[in-house]
């Protein structure tokens, strides 16, 4: 074997490495979903360590003038996810953000190798977390469907990103990553309007 053939081994070595700790913080990440309490807290006051969550997340974001405020019930909810002055630049820096984890994801994984991987997660986030919003707003008296609809499209969203955070190898303290943890804390972070900065 030539060095140059050496030094090839020991590449294609630690990038099966790498993504072997990918894939492992992968399954980590799906026995966290599955055994979270989703949405336990909803309409609850924020505790300190769930409330410095959403203080960083607006932070890393891109957003540090907005103040975190508690939502007390599912109609104020649907107020708030339906407020027309939701930011739009922060939902835009969501998908640039979303947007850069997926092409950062591909370098380690490949493009289609990453989609099996995020449709494994989706694929066991969805119906956990739909009935877990569907049994919730049973016991609330929620009639509205649209908005427990909503509730845990947003929470699957949050998913699938904390995958891509995983599979970029990014750090905890990516707003998505923090995102996520929001709702693993029991809560719907649902969004930036005006200068608010929204949790359920």
């Amino acid at each position: 074997m030539s060095e140059q053939d050496s030094y090839e081994v020991e590449d294609d070595l630690e990038e099966d490495d790498e993504e072997d700790i990918v894939l492992l913080s992968l399954r980590r990440l799906r026995s966290v979903i599955e055994h979270a309490d989703w949405f336990h807290r909803l309409g609850q006051p924020l505790g300190g360590e769930t409330r410095q969550l959403a203080e960083d997340y607006v932070s890393h974001l891109g957003f540090p003038d907005a103040w975190v405020a508690s939502v007390a019930d599912w109609e104020h909810a649907a107020i708030a996810a339906e407020n027309p002055e939701i930011n739009s630049d922060s939902w835009e820096a969501e998908e640039q953000q979303r947007a850069h984890l997926t092409s950062e994801a591909a370098l380690v994984f490949g493009e289609q190798e990453l989609q099996d991987a995020l449709e494994a997660i989706t694929s066991i986030a969805g119906p956990i977390i739909f009935n877990a919003a569907a049994n919730v707003a049973a016991m609330w008296g929620v009639e509205d469907d649209a908005i427990v609809e909503a509730c845990a499209g947003a929470a699957l969203q949050a998913c699938y990103n904390a995958a891509l955070v995983i599979a970029a190898e990014e750090e905890e303290t990516h707003p998505c990553a923090l995102k996520f943890a929001i709702f693993e804390a029991g809560h719907w972070p649902i969004g930036i309007a005006g200068h608010s900065f929204n949790v359920f």
